[in-house]
């Protein structure tokens, strides 16, 4: 059975008018004008730079007469006391804090795992406190960590370095600068009798 109705075959009528749109196009850019090309200038390899001297500044007696200059100095000198050297050295020093506070390295609250209570410990009772010793980082981490002083069990000493190690901290700061401190941080082995 023959279909009712052919669709013709475009496909090579379609190649010819594509054949011959390009063709025309390729014939229209042989007629058009070259595009204009303008001569460029090498820049030079090296730039003379001249410099220019500055006028002196005027000197403060060409500017003011010598009667106002002494009355100046005057109003000035009876304006400003001149303080004794301790006191100077006690203002200096209140200068160089007035700079900012400076807080010691703290651990970071509610984010840091208080050490586990190693359950043999805690069954042989062993209580005590350790010392650990922090090296914390301007970033707030800490880079060593070490005992300081011993609660005299082995195993609750390093239960504290452990959890320690992965602490964060606020680090030390003098005004808004962070610099890297060393703190010393207790931390109780104690057994809690239960009611």
């Amino acid at each position: 059975m023959s279909p009712i109705f052919k669709t013709p075959n475009f496909y090579p009528l379609a190649m010819a008018a594509s054949i011959g749109f390009h063709a025309g196009l390729l014939g229209i850019s042989q007629i058009m004008p070259s595009p204009v090309q303008y001569p460029v200038q090498q820049a030079p390899n090296s730039i003379s730079v001249m410099l220019i001297e500055e006028a002196p500044a005027p000197k403060v007696e060409e500017v003011l007469p010598e009667e106002k200059i002494s009355e100046l100095q005057e109003l000035v000198e009876a304006r400003t006391p001149v303080a004794p050297p301790e006191e100077k050295k006690e203002s200096q020093q209140e200068s160089q804090h007035s700079l900012g506070a400076q807080v010691e390295a703290t651990p970071l609250e509610f984010v840091n795992q208080a050490p586990a209570y190693p359950a043999i410990a805690r069954r042989r009772g062993w209580e005590g406190v350790v010392i650990v010793q922090v090296r914390v980082e301007k970033d707030g981490h800490p880079s060593s960590v070490t005992v300081a002083q011993t609660s005299g069990y082995q195993m609750l000493d390093q239960a504290a370095v452990d959890t320690i190690r992965d602490w964060r901290f606020k680090p030390a700061k003098s005004g808004p600068l962070s610099f890297a401190s060393t703190i010393n941080i207790p931390v109780r082995f104690q057994l809690v009798e239960e009611e």
